[in-house]
């Protein structure tokens, strides 16, 4: 009663502020509404297709007598052939997950590309256009909250490390969820590698007024806990002191 009773007074609220503004901001308002609904819908879509095709995989192990780590690293063909009789290349399997596996899309389709050291590098630093951790010190993302602000990273990549951020430290994350929000009032920044302009991390940051940049793709590769960093959310770049 007290959360629904609490929502009421937020939309009361905001059909107040909405009265006192011009036809094209509320129709920016509403277009804001309809991103947020949406993104919020396509998470839930992954969340869904996540569960059931974990479930598929955990059966396919079960059946197949493979490790659920290991037959994450095949191709759906080649799991489309285990299921006709064909045999199962266990060995290639744990091979692929000892390496460095990147699953590429071309004209012809996915494909699987095991590459390791230096090409593996470079390789990466291709696709993503700012590195893959190696010898980078300088990755640019996107400005969820303007701001700069120096201090030490704190990698974080469960809600079971949140407890372990500390008040002035630079939160460095894949993504953001409400339960990260008490490490995220404590942080001075926050980095994180995914998220757009409607993701949690940059609606949060806002709110709190915490400078933020989201989308950097690589920054838990690149920082790791520790590092002193400077993040100019107003330009989107994070760099190394």
């Amino acid at each position: 009663m007290r959360l629904r009773r609490q929502h009421q007074q937020q939309l009361n609220r905001k059909r107040k502020l909405l009265r006192r503004l011009s036809t094209e901001a509320k129709r920016l308002v509403q277009l804001s509404d309809e991103l947020m609904a949406s993104s919020d819908g396509r998470k839930l879509c992954v969340f869904k297709i996540s569960c059931v095709w974990f479930g598929v995989v955990g059966e396919l192990a079960r059946r197949f007598k493979v490790s659920f780590d290991d037959l994450m690293c095949a191709m759906p063909e080649e799991i489309y052939a285990w299921l006709h009789g064909k045999s199962i290349p266990r060995d290639e399997l744990k091979k692929r997950r000892r390496g460095s596996l990147l699953y590429v899309y071309t004209t012809k389709g996915y494909s699987l590309l095991l590459v390791k050291g230096r090409a593996y590098n470079k390789l990466l630093n291709g696709f993503l256009g700012g590195g893959c951790g190696y010898g980078i010190a300088e990755i640019r993302g996107t400005t969820a909250c303007p701001g700069s602000v120096r201090g030490v990273v704190r990698v974080v990549l469960t809600p079971k490390e949140i407890a372990q951020v500390k008040r002035g430290e630079i939160l460095v994350t894949n993504n953001t969820t409400p339960d990260f929000v008490p490490a995220m009032r404590k942080a001075a920044a926050i980095v994180t590698e995914q998220g757009g302009i409607t993701s949690h991390a940059a609606l949060v940051s806002r709110e709190l007024g915490v400078p933020c940049v989201i989308g950097t793709r690589v920054a838990s590769r690149v920082f790791k806990t520790g590092d002193r960093v400077e993040v100019d959310a107003t330009n989107g770049i994070v760099r190394k002191l």
